[in-house]
């Protein structure tokens, strides 16, 4: 079994008192698992402050900024950035998050949401993505952005009614620290969107709870797990189950997943086969064929992403099979060949049984027709021919 502890305190530092530091505390909060404390980076500057020994996520809103223009307080931790109208873009480039973004004037835009499919990291409800898209726009710095390789794009900038090409959420795993940016300020008008029009906040709290799950994630297992027994007994199908979860460890089947097995301890099986799970419900299963006795090594792939194990096909022995004695068949039995069942604390049964025994004679005959002994067939042969001897001899023939 495996056991991933999922409770996280995050720290959501700030460069000044906003309406958004409420609503993110409130949705982080709304999660029995996490814990989130509001820190202005005055606070955080001063000598002493280590909040990677307490919190295991930082949220920094409108920061850097020319005000506080490091964020080293936050060193160490894996962040979620949030680009807003104070946020020193210049800096923010700085910190190489993969996201860079080029603003040439200190205009502002509003911009909506548009969900992209591509998106893989954690998987994104389709009813919570036409809400999201419904939502309010949020207030963003203009400018042009630049994703890296590894930067996946979950919301795109809608200007309008026109779907830009500029991430408003994006998100990477692939650094030493995961990182989240979002291209925008204004999160407490989409809380109280979704309350308005739904009467409850589920579906924002929801993608700020995946987003904070996704980067504040420290996982020790793979992302790509088959469920398999020690030993399997000869001569029955060997029943397989793989699970694949994406970045965020949510459970997915949207790619397929092929086993490479082959044997340690049989000569002749020098070639591997190969094999494809088939989904079935959130995970995959496999039914392998019988195979002969023997220790056999299996190789799960998906993808860039690898599980390895083994297990043993165990000679099957019936006897052993069923330690504990069946007394409805030994009755059975004991009734249909006029024998006597006797449980425990009844033994007398069996003496008396004894006692009564009587010798019993058994008379069969059995008739064998004699021209099927080859011996006799041939002595009969043998005196023919001998007798026709004799009488050419004697002349009466």
């Amino acid at each position: 079994m495996d056991v991933i502890d999922t409770r996280r305190r995050v720290a959501i530092f700030a460069q000044a008192p906003h309406p958004d530091l409420a609503t993110l505390r409130a949705a982080i909060n709304a999660n029995p698992n996490y814990e989130a404390d509001i820190i202005y980076a005055a606070d955080a500057e001063r000598p002493g402050w280590k909040p990677q020994e307490e919190y295991s996520l930082a949220v920094l809103h409108n920061l850097p900024s020319e005000q506080h223009p490091s964020v080293a307080f936050a060193e160490g931790l894996p962040r979620i950035y949030i680009i807003g109208l104070q946020t020193s873009l210049p800096r923010f480039n700085a910190l190489h998050t993969g996201l860079e973004i080029n603003a040439r004037t200190q205009r502002t835009s509003e911009v909506t949401a548009s969900v992209r499919t591509d998106f893989s990291l954690f998987t994104l409800p389709t009813s919570d993505g036409e809400v999201i898209e419904a939502l309010p726009p949020l207030s963003a710095p203009f400018g042009e952005g630049r994703t890296s390789a590894s930067m996946q794009t979950l919301l795109s900038a809608r200007v309008g009614s026109i779907t830009t090409r500029e991430p408003l959420l994006c998100a990477t795993a692939q650094a030493k620290e995961r990182t989240a940016v979002l291209w925008g300020e204004g999160l407490w008008r989409w809380r109280l969107a979704d309350y308005e029009a739904h009467a409850s906040h589920e579906v924002v709290d929801r993608l700020i709870a995946q987003l904070v799950a996704f980067t504040s994630l420290q996982a020790t297992r793979g992302r790509l797990q088959v469920e398999a027994e020690r030993s399997y007994p000869q001569g029955l199908p060997v029943e397989l189950r793989a699970v694949l979860y994406n970045e965020a460890f949510e459970t997915v089947n949207d790619r397929e997943v092929r086993l490479t097995l082959g044997s340690t301890a049989l000569p002749h099986e020098t070639a591997e086969r190969e094999y494809l799970f088939h989904r079935q419900g959130t995970g995959y299963a496999l039914t392998l064929p019988a195979l002969e006795e023997g220790l056999y090594r299996y190789r799960a792939t998906s993808g860039d992403l690898t599980a390895e194990g083994t297990f043993a096909i165990e000679a099957l022995n019936l006897e052993q099979r069923t330690l504990q004695a069946d007394h409805a068949l030994l009755r059975a039995l004991a009734a249909t060949t006029g024998g006597v069942f006797a449980p425990a604390g009844q033994e007398a049964a069996i003496a008396d049984a004894l006692a009564n025994l009587r010798p019993t004679l058994f008379h069969s005959r059995r008739l064998s027709p004699w021209l099927q002994s080859p011996w006799l067939l041939c002595l009969i042969v043998l005196l023919l021919g001998a007798e026709w001897v004799l009488r050419k001899y004697h002349g009466t023939i």
